[in-house]
């Protein structure tokens, strides 16, 4: 059937131990809790320096995004119902398991974050690390939005993490994902997912799709960053995190973010200096 996909990899201990949570009123798997970049390529983290690694039991299960030393982003339902003492994160490295490691000190989820409604609204969380991280060429804040109102047409826009190759395979790749996805505004993105069960678009998201080639998020990559640049002499902006695709990530149907232009407010209510 076809169904929604959060973008996450709760592995737990063993790599393809996934969850399929049915919403009332349908049938079969809905979303799972799995992910990669699917029609990607091997990149440097140099590149996307803001790209964090999150572990779940020490395995990857979600990407991050790094904003301070002491703080990054992921996607609400890649930490719902868990504590941070379960979690750590990894940067610095393109390849998994040769990073630098980092235990949480707390969790901050958006409360109204809902993984049973349609749309999965407020699908971000802030991780606050112990300690601060260490800034190199490999580790390095993202450049955010720099208002509520911030919309570009972009020259450009990627996705980056180490979340599923493919739909079909629960195999992850080791090194880091990269892939060029145009934007596309939330009006189209919402006729493109008109007669799917649940796949509500609000102004709270954004979306990519490559009508073009077979591109698009898949499970792994949630919390990983949509960067994007209005030119090629700009530096990218973080303006989406990964949330959810329709299932199969077989790049029929746009890939769908948190737009982190709309929860500016609610990171400053939170402390987030930006």
């Amino acid at each position: 059937m076809t169904g929604l996909l959060l973008l996450c990899l709760a592995l737990g201990v063993t790599l393809g131990e996934e969850l399929y949570p049915v919403q009332p009123g349908r049938e079969g798997p809905v979303y799972d809790f799995n992910t990669r970049v699917v029609g990607g390529s091997n990149t440097e983290i140099a590149k996307w320096p803001w790209q964090a690694s999150l572990r779940y039991n020490g395995g990857h299960t979600c990407g991050a995004i790094i904003i301070s030393p002491n703080y990054l982003l992921t996607a609400a339902h890649c930490v719902n119902g868990r504590t941070y003492a379960l979690f750590d994160i990894e940067v610095g490295s393109s390849n998994r398991g040769s990073g630098t490691v980092y235990k949480l000190s707390s969790i901050i989820e958006h409360s109204g974050y809902s993984g049973s409604s349609a749309g999965f609204p407020n699908d971000i969380a802030i991780l606050q690390v112990q300690g601060s991280l260490v800034f190199t060429s490999t580790v390095q804040a993202a450049n955010l939005p720099p208002s509520k109102s911030y919309n570009h047409d972009f020259h450009e826009c990627y996705i980056t993490g180490w979340g599923k190759i493919r739909g079909n395979q629960n195999s992850l790749p080791t090194t880091l994902q990269e892939a060029m996805i145009p934007a596309i505004t939330n009006s189209e993105c919402a006729t493109r997912m008109s007669g799917i069960n649940g796949a509500s678009i609000y102004d709270q998201h954004a979306c990519n799709f490559d009508a073009y080639a077979s591109t698009n998020a898949c499970q792994g990559d949630s919390g990983g960053p949509m960067a994007c640049r209005a030119s090629a002499n700009d530096e990218f902006v973080v303006v989406g995190i990964a949330s959810w695709v329709i299932t199969g990530c077989t790049g029929s149907y746009p890939s769908v973010y948190a737009r982190v232009a709309y929860f500016l407010d609610w990171l400053l209510s939170n402390g987030i200096p930006l």
